[in-house]
């Protein structure tokens, strides 16, 4: 008897051990199905653990690098708080971009993470920057500010002042003046009638080796400074308000970038190194001002147009006062 259950186990065509074996493959298959799939979730939580605590790092870090560029560069133009979207795939923030002009903000579009600062401009002259007279927008339609350097010299300089003396008197002018020279805050806002509103100050960063690549040569002109790509502080902060210690701001704010390490670390450094002249320390007193931004309705801008100090003078943007 034993024997014959021993051959009924061992006989494969057998009804009960084929059901038997089926049963057995059916279990080892759902085991291995449950372990699959616990491993993957396991693995899941895990990857979605690890990019909701890595994501928000890498946005704040790309936004820090953005806010550190527009704290050094970009004439009178300031970013707005930034609005912060996580999701597991396609993390984004962006910000609103925009000037300040006698309280009133012009917008600029914004600016978007990931991404990076935009330099894009257009141009009617496709070679610009040069020292042709072409007007520069953004592609928002707002006039760009452009900067001379009062070292270098030009075959011709822009002066905007005859389009501000057909702007109605109840608009609000922004306008980018190049100086004839450096000069110290103390002296500049000394020299600027009192009708208008410095707003913004372009400083010189620009060593010997700088100068030669702006200077003309090989009948290349002389290239004019891009608001983009101009070095300098804001005498008003973000709401309009005025800053105490503006040049103190200004140094804390490059000081602060150059520890982040961001992605504009040379651009930043090179102003760093001028500004420190191997004193090791930024002296403030040392700082000087080539250019500066001022706003104010077209009668008040117009009260520079016959100062020696003004080399140049580009319009900016223009808004309406209501």
């Amino acid at each position: 008897m034993k024997n014959s259950k021993m051959d009924d186990l061992f006989d494969f065509e057998n009804a009960d051990t084929k059901k038997m074996i089926k049963e057995a493959k059916g279990k080892n298959y759902a085991r291995i199905a449950l372990i699959s799939l616990s491993m993957a979730v396991y693995i899941f939580g895990l990857i979605y653990l690890q990019k909701i605590q890595i994501t928000p790092y890498l946005v704040d870090n790309n936004i820090s690098e953005i806010d550190s560029y527009y704290n050094v560069f970009g004439a009178n133009t300031h970013l707005g708080m930034w609005d912060e979207e996580y999701r597991f795939i396609g993390s984004s923030a962006s910000a609103p971009k925009y000037k300040i002009i006698d309280g009133k903000p012009v917008s600029l579009g914004e600016v978007k993470v990931p991404g990076k600062v935009n330099f894009n401009e257009f141009s009617l002259n496709a070679n610009w920057p040069t020292t042709d007279t072409k007007d520069v927008f953004t592609y928002d339609g707002v006039r760009k500010l452009q900067f001379y350097h009062p070292a270098i010299t030009y075959e011709a300089y822009k002066n905007d002042m005859n389009l501000v003396a057909d702007i109605p008197d109840y608009k609000k002018v922004e306008m980018g003046i190049s100086f004839d020279k450096s000069y110290t805050l103390k002296e500049v806002q000394n020299m600027l009638p009192e009708n208008v509103n410095f707003q913004w100050a372009w400083i010189d960063t620009y060593d010997e080796t700088s100068l030669q690549g702006l200077q003309s040569s090989d009948g290349v002109p002389s290239i004019v400074i891009s608001e983009v790509n101009a070095a300098g502080f804001h005498l008003y902060n973000k709401v309009g308000e005025a800053i105490e210690k503006p040049v103190d701001q200004f140094v804390e704010n490059l000081e602060l970038a150059l520890r982040n390490k961001t992605n504009y670390y040379n651009d930043l450094k090179v102003v760093d190194d001028f500004l420190k002249q191997e004193n090791g320390k930024i002296n403030t007193d040392n700082i000087m001002i080539v250019g500066a931004v001022i706003t104010g309705s077209p009668k008040d801008i117009l009260s520079v147009q016959n100062e020696n100090f003004v080399k140049a003078a580009v319009l900016g943007a223009v808004v309406d006062t209501y």
